[in-house]
């Protein structure tokens, strides 16, 4: 039954485990998450006090587990960490930049952050779907007046077809 789902998940989406809790289920580097997908997706990361989120903040942006770092992007921007997801953006692993780049649109916009999307974009070996994103990502954080020239530039010359389209649908 649908609606009951919807309940459910609504009332389970107000979940506020203890911060030692979480930070126990997390300390294995080599965990599987996929199971953690429900229960990540159950917390409400907004209400923890800003000491709390301070730590995991730390947990989820320096976690020497690749897995966690990439699961934590979703939760950093919950908790409006941009300044942990630019970092993030430089990870020496391919999946979490990519998650970074895909979850930073959600953080509260910076014009920073909208210059390393760029600089990222601008990459030649940024294609496909991760290339999609960060340009949607980079239009969340992009304030500028030469958004537009940038888009349609992209749109009229960048050879990578991905660039081309994600330009064209965000004009």
């Amino acid at each position: 039954n649908t609606e009951n789902f919807e309940v459910q998940r609504t009332t389970e989406a107000n979940i506020l485990p203890p911060i030692s809790e979480i930070l126990d289920r997390f300390k294995n580097p080599d965990r599987s998450l996929g199971d953690e997908y429900n229960y990540i997706k159950s917390i409400n990361w907004k209400a923890y006090s800003k000491d709390d989120k301070g730590s995991l903040i730390e947990c989820f942006s320096t976690h020497t587990g690749w897995s966690v770092r990439d699961t934590g992007c979703t939760i950093l921007a919950q908790l409006d960490a941009g300044y942990a997801m630019k970092v993030l953006l430089d990870d020496p692993i391919f999946i979490v930049r990519k998650s970074a780049g895909y979850n930073i649109k959600d953080v509260t916009p910076d014009a920073q952050i909208a210059d390393r999307l760029w600089s990222m974009i601008a990459c030649e070996y940024t294609a496909g779907c991760h290339a999609s994103e960060l340009i949607d990502s980079y239009i969340k954080h992009a304030k500028d007046a030469g958004l537009n020239d940038r888009l349609l530039n992209l749109a009229q010359s960048d050879l990578r077809e991905s660039i081309r389209h994600a330009a064209i649908r965000n004009l």
